[in-house]
Protein backbone atom coordinates (compact mmCIF):
# COMPACT_ATOMS: atom_id res chain seq x y z
CA UNK A 1 0.00 0.00 0.00
CA UNK A 2 1.16 3.41 -0.89
CA UNK A 3 0.81 6.44 1.52
CA UNK A 4 -0.11 9.72 0.38
CA UNK A 5 2.50 12.41 0.80
CA UNK A 6 0.42 14.13 3.55
CA UNK A 7 -0.22 10.99 5.71
CA UNK A 8 3.74 10.36 5.13
CA UNK A 9 4.79 14.09 6.46
CA UNK A 10 2.05 13.16 9.57
CA UNK A 11 3.23 9.55 10.54
CA UNK A 12 6.91 11.05 10.17
CA UNK A 13 5.80 13.70 12.20
CA UNK A 14 3.79 11.53 14.75
CA UNK A 15 7.25 9.77 15.19
CA UNK A 16 9.40 12.57 15.94
CA UNK A 17 6.60 14.11 18.85
CA UNK A 18 6.36 9.82 20.14
CA UNK A 19 10.28 10.11 20.88
CA UNK A 20 10.27 13.71 21.94
CA UNK A 21 7.48 12.89 24.12
CA UNK A 22 9.22 9.26 25.79
CA UNK A 23 12.63 11.49 25.59
CA UNK A 24 11.38 14.19 27.90
CA UNK A 25 11.23 13.43 32.19
CA UNK A 26 10.96 16.22 35.38
CA UNK A 27 12.88 16.02 38.04
CA UNK A 28 11.97 18.73 40.71
CA UNK A 29 11.93 21.89 38.52
CA UNK A 30 14.64 20.68 36.24
CA UNK A 31 13.38 19.23 32.46
CA UNK A 32 16.00 16.15 30.91
CA UNK A 33 15.43 16.02 27.64
CA UNK A 34 16.61 13.84 24.52
CA UNK A 35 18.69 11.98 27.15
CA UNK A 36 17.31 8.29 26.60
CA UNK A 37 14.35 6.56 28.36
CA UNK A 38 14.62 5.97 32.07
CA UNK A 39 15.40 2.89 34.16
CA UNK A 40 17.23 1.52 30.89
CA UNK A 41 20.77 2.57 32.28
CA UNK A 42 20.53 5.54 30.03
CA UNK A 43 22.11 9.56 30.51
CA UNK A 44 18.46 10.15 32.48
CA UNK A 45 18.95 7.78 34.72
CA UNK A 46 22.80 9.34 35.60
CA UNK A 47 20.61 12.73 35.79
CA UNK A 48 18.39 11.24 37.82
CA UNK A 49 20.99 10.65 40.09
CA UNK A 50 23.33 13.30 39.84
CA UNK A 51 21.18 15.93 40.63
CA UNK A 52 20.04 14.97 43.84
CA UNK A 53 23.34 14.77 44.96
CA UNK A 54 24.04 18.21 42.95
CA UNK A 55 21.50 20.12 45.31
CA UNK A 56 22.80 18.53 48.51
CA UNK A 57 26.16 19.54 47.50
CA UNK A 58 24.88 23.04 46.78
CA UNK A 59 23.27 23.07 50.07
CA UNK A 60 27.25 22.78 51.78
CA UNK A 61 27.79 25.51 49.52
CA UNK A 62 25.17 27.87 50.92
CA UNK A 63 26.05 27.36 54.77
CA UNK A 64 29.40 28.38 53.32
CA UNK A 65 27.97 31.61 51.37
CA UNK A 66 26.12 32.62 54.60
CA UNK A 67 29.35 33.04 56.60
CA UNK A 68 29.90 35.87 53.87
CA UNK A 69 33.45 37.07 54.58
CA UNK A 70 34.32 34.96 57.70
CA UNK A 71 34.47 32.35 54.95
CA UNK A 72 38.30 32.45 53.13
CA UNK A 73 36.58 31.14 49.99
CA UNK A 74 34.07 33.06 49.89
CA UNK A 75 36.43 36.77 50.50
CA UNK A 76 38.15 34.70 47.57
CA UNK A 77 35.88 35.08 45.34
CA UNK A 78 33.31 36.92 45.87
CA UNK A 79 35.18 39.81 48.43
CA UNK A 80 32.68 41.23 50.53
CA UNK A 81 28.75 40.99 52.50
CA UNK A 82 27.07 43.24 50.26
CA UNK A 83 26.91 40.33 47.46
CA UNK A 84 26.28 37.53 49.71
CA UNK A 85 22.27 38.22 48.75
CA UNK A 86 22.76 38.03 45.08
CA UNK A 87 25.04 35.16 46.00
CA UNK A 88 22.65 32.77 47.98
CA UNK A 89 19.78 33.64 45.93
CA UNK A 90 22.39 32.20 42.62
CA UNK A 91 22.91 28.92 44.36
CA UNK A 92 19.58 28.87 46.34
CA UNK A 93 17.68 29.03 42.54
CA UNK A 94 20.05 26.79 41.38
CA UNK A 95 19.63 23.64 44.05
CA UNK A 96 15.66 24.40 44.00
CA UNK A 97 15.61 24.17 39.70
CA UNK A 98 13.73 27.67 39.75
CA UNK A 99 12.12 28.28 36.83
CA UNK A 100 13.91 31.12 34.76
CA UNK A 101 12.58 34.50 33.69
CA UNK A 102 13.24 34.52 29.69
CA UNK A 103 13.02 37.01 26.76
CA UNK A 104 9.81 37.22 25.38
CA UNK A 105 10.52 38.52 21.79
CA UNK A 106 9.72 36.23 19.37
CA UNK A 107 7.71 33.72 21.41
CA UNK A 108 3.90 33.01 21.31
CA UNK A 109 1.37 35.78 23.52
CA UNK A 110 0.57 32.10 25.55
CA UNK A 111 4.01 31.29 25.98
CA UNK A 112 4.75 31.80 29.99
CA UNK A 113 7.71 34.36 30.34
CA UNK A 114 9.48 31.70 32.24
CA UNK A 115 11.37 28.00 31.78
CA UNK A 116 11.87 25.65 33.64
CA UNK A 117 16.02 25.25 33.65
CA UNK A 118 16.48 22.19 31.10
CA UNK A 119 19.78 19.83 30.86
CA UNK A 120 19.05 18.34 26.80
CA UNK A 121 21.83 15.42 25.72
CA UNK A 122 23.27 15.39 22.55
CA UNK A 123 20.44 13.21 20.38
CA UNK A 124 20.32 12.54 16.70
CA UNK A 125 16.80 13.49 16.76
CA UNK A 126 17.68 16.72 18.75
CA UNK A 127 16.53 19.97 16.56
CA UNK A 128 19.62 21.44 14.80
CA UNK A 129 21.76 18.37 15.51
CA UNK A 130 23.89 18.84 13.21
CA UNK A 131 24.91 22.42 14.63
CA UNK A 132 24.89 21.75 18.08
CA UNK A 133 27.63 18.26 17.24
CA UNK A 134 30.07 20.64 16.22
CA UNK A 135 29.53 23.51 18.93
CA UNK A 136 30.04 21.07 21.30
CA UNK A 137 33.54 20.08 19.98
CA UNK A 138 35.88 20.50 21.96
CA UNK A 139 33.35 21.59 25.03
CA UNK A 140 31.68 19.60 27.67
CA UNK A 141 28.56 21.84 27.33
CA UNK A 142 27.34 25.32 26.10
CA UNK A 143 24.15 27.27 26.65
CA UNK A 144 22.45 27.45 22.75
CA UNK A 145 20.69 30.47 23.44
CA UNK A 146 21.83 33.86 25.43
CA UNK A 147 18.90 34.66 28.37
CA UNK A 148 17.33 31.17 27.64
CA UNK A 149 16.91 28.37 30.29
CA UNK A 150 18.47 25.41 28.15
CA UNK A 151 22.12 23.86 28.74
CA UNK A 152 23.28 21.48 26.45
CA UNK A 153 25.52 18.41 27.39
CA UNK A 154 27.97 17.15 24.79
CA UNK A 155 29.35 13.47 24.34
CA UNK A 156 32.63 14.78 26.34
CA UNK A 157 30.59 15.53 29.73
CA UNK A 158 30.14 12.07 30.01
CA UNK A 159 33.70 11.18 30.29
CA UNK A 160 34.33 13.78 32.86
CA UNK A 161 34.28 12.68 36.59
CA UNK A 162 31.55 13.31 38.72
CA UNK A 163 33.42 16.11 41.13
CA UNK A 164 36.56 17.21 42.13
CA UNK A 165 39.60 14.72 43.10
CA UNK A 166 42.60 15.60 45.46
CA UNK A 167 44.48 15.20 41.98
CA UNK A 168 42.58 17.99 40.82
CA UNK A 169 43.08 20.35 42.81
CA UNK A 170 44.80 23.43 42.69
CA UNK A 171 47.56 24.57 45.67
CA UNK A 172 46.91 27.40 47.50
CA UNK A 173 49.37 29.32 49.56
CA UNK A 174 48.40 32.73 50.99
CA UNK A 175 45.02 32.83 49.42
CA UNK A 176 47.08 32.67 45.65
CA UNK A 177 46.84 29.98 43.57
CA UNK A 178 50.49 28.52 42.70
CA UNK A 179 49.39 26.88 39.88
CA UNK A 180 47.45 29.61 37.96
CA UNK A 181 46.84 28.06 34.89
CA UNK A 182 45.36 24.56 36.19
CA UNK A 183 41.29 24.90 35.74
CA UNK A 184 41.16 20.94 37.01
CA UNK A 185 39.05 21.95 39.78
CA UNK A 186 35.95 22.30 38.06
CA UNK A 187 36.46 20.30 34.85
CA UNK A 188 34.20 17.53 36.18
CA UNK A 189 30.57 16.99 35.99
CA UNK A 190 29.81 19.19 39.10
CA UNK A 191 32.04 22.30 38.43
CA UNK A 192 30.59 22.35 34.57
CA UNK A 193 27.17 22.07 35.65
CA UNK A 194 27.56 24.82 38.21
CA UNK A 195 29.33 26.77 35.81
CA UNK A 196 26.87 26.45 33.18
CA UNK A 197 24.04 27.06 35.30
CA UNK A 198 25.45 30.28 36.84
CA UNK A 199 25.17 31.65 33.86
CA UNK A 200 21.29 31.54 33.73
CA UNK A 201 20.95 32.59 37.19
CA UNK A 202 23.94 35.08 37.49
CA UNK A 203 22.80 36.60 34.22
CA UNK A 204 26.59 36.25 33.67
CA UNK A 205 26.47 36.66 30.23
CA UNK A 206 29.78 39.04 29.68
CA UNK A 207 32.11 36.88 27.62
CA UNK A 208 34.88 39.33 28.76
CA UNK A 209 34.48 38.22 31.79
CA UNK A 210 34.26 34.00 31.85
CA UNK A 211 37.68 34.02 30.05
CA UNK A 212 40.10 34.63 32.83
CA UNK A 213 43.75 33.32 31.49
CA UNK A 214 44.49 31.88 34.95
CA UNK A 215 42.84 31.51 38.56
CA UNK A 216 44.10 34.13 40.61
CA UNK A 217 42.43 36.66 37.26
CA UNK A 218 38.96 35.31 38.80
CA UNK A 219 40.36 35.75 42.72
CA UNK A 220 41.91 39.43 41.22
CA UNK A 221 38.03 40.14 40.28
CA UNK A 222 36.09 43.37 41.71
CA UNK A 223 33.36 42.32 43.95
CA UNK A 224 30.94 43.75 41.56
CA UNK A 225 32.81 41.60 38.43
CA UNK A 226 32.80 38.65 40.73
CA UNK A 227 29.16 37.87 41.57
CA UNK A 228 28.27 37.99 37.68
CA UNK A 229 30.96 35.90 36.63
CA UNK A 230 30.17 31.83 36.11
CA UNK A 231 33.75 31.23 36.43
CA UNK A 232 33.49 32.45 40.17
CA UNK A 233 30.20 30.27 41.10
CA UNK A 234 32.01 27.31 39.58
CA UNK A 235 35.34 27.89 41.34
CA UNK A 236 34.01 28.87 44.37
CA UNK A 237 31.65 25.54 44.77
CA UNK A 238 34.06 23.47 43.81
CA UNK A 239 36.30 24.66 46.08
CA UNK A 240 34.12 22.85 48.68
CA UNK A 241 35.35 19.66 47.85
CA UNK A 242 38.79 19.96 48.41
CA UNK A 243 40.96 20.90 51.44
CA UNK A 244 43.92 23.06 49.30
CA UNK A 245 41.53 25.85 48.18
CA UNK A 246 40.99 28.93 50.44
CA UNK A 247 38.59 28.26 52.83
CA UNK A 248 39.89 24.95 53.80
CA UNK A 249 43.51 26.46 54.07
Amino acid sequence: MRLPLLSLIVLATAIQVSHAQADFIMTGNYVIRYCGAAGTGSKTDTLLALLPYFRDQLQIVLADVRLGVRSRAYRAFFKDQASVPQVERVFGEMAAGHPIAVETKGRYPYEPPYEHPSLICLDSHLPDYDTKKVKCEGHDAFIPRRGGAQVQLCPDYWNLTREPSTDQCANVRRSRFTDNGDWDIIYNQFGVWVHEMSHIYAAAWDPALDRAPGLNDCVDRSPQDSAKTAQNYALYAASEFSPSIPSRT
